[in-house]
């Protein structure tokens, strides 16, 4: 539950700063 909810913020966030090419 917590787990899956910080899974899903983290991949966000990976997600976005790849689409920004910051990574």
């Amino acid at each position: 539950m917590v787990g899956e909810f910080l899974l899903s913020c983290a991949y966000t966030i990976f997600t976005n700063l790849r689409q920004n090419k910051i990574i």
